[in-house]
C-alpha cells in the first residue's frame, strides 16, 4: 500500500515540505517568533521586552540563527534558487539540531538553576524541551522528513530548436 505522502509534490516535482516541518522550524525560531509578536505588540511589548535580561535573550537569538538559515532555505527551496540555498539545503537537519541542542542546553541549565519547578516557566521549559527531542528524533528517523530533505528541485533545461 502507498502512502499518502509520497504522493504530496509540489510544482517542481519533489516532495512538498510537510507543516509538522514548517511546525518544528517555527519552534526552533521561537525567540525570534516572539519578538517579532512583541514588536507588533505595540506599548505593551515594549515593556515586556525590557523585562528581559539583555545577554541572554541576546545568547537565546544567537543560536536560533542556524534555524532561522534553516528557516530560509525552506522557504527558497526553487530550481532558481542558486548553489548557495542547494548547499545549504544539505545542511538543514544539522542546522536545526543545533539550535535545538541549543534551547536542550539551556533548559537544562535554567532547570539546575531553579529552586522549584513552577509551571511557568519551568514545566513549559520541559514541554518545549520535549519537543526539540522530538524535532531531532524526527529529522533523522523519520521516513517522510528524510525523504523531503533528500531532494530539491533541479532546473529543467528548456529543448533548444537548433
Amino acid at each position: 500500500m502507498m502512502e499518502d505522502h509520497s504522493l504530496d509534490v509540489n510544482e517542481h516535482g519533489v516532495l512538498r515540505i510537510p507543516a509538522a516541518l514548517w511546525l518544528a522550524l517555527g519552534l526552533q525560531c521561537r525567540y525570534w517568533v516572539f519578538g517579532v509578536l512583541l514588536i507588533f505588540a505595540g506599548q505593551q511589548g515594549q515593556t515586556l521586552w525590557q523585562l528581559f535580561d539583555a545577554k541572554l535573550i541576546t545568547w537565546l537569538l544567537l543560536v536560533e540563527i542556524p534555524a532561522l538559515v534553516a528557516s530560509f532555505v525552506s522557504a527558497v527551496r526553487r530550481p532558481e534558487a542558486g548553489r548557495i540555498v542547494r548547499a545549504l539545503w544539505s545542511w538543514l537537519p544539522p542546522l536545526v539540531s543545533i539550535s535545538a541542542i541549543a534551547h536542550l542546553a539551556y533548559t537544562a541549565w535554567h532547570l539546575w538553576q531553579s529552586e522549584y519547578w513552577s509551571p511557568w516557566p519551568e514545566m513549559a521549559m520541559v514541554c518545549l524541551a520535549f519537543l526539540d527531542l522530538m524535532t531531532i528524533y524526527a529529522l533523522y528517523r523519520q521516513p517522510h522528513w528524510k525523504a523531503v530533505l533528500s531532494e530539491f528541485p533541479i532546473v529543467k533545461k528548456l529543448p533548444s530548436l537548433e
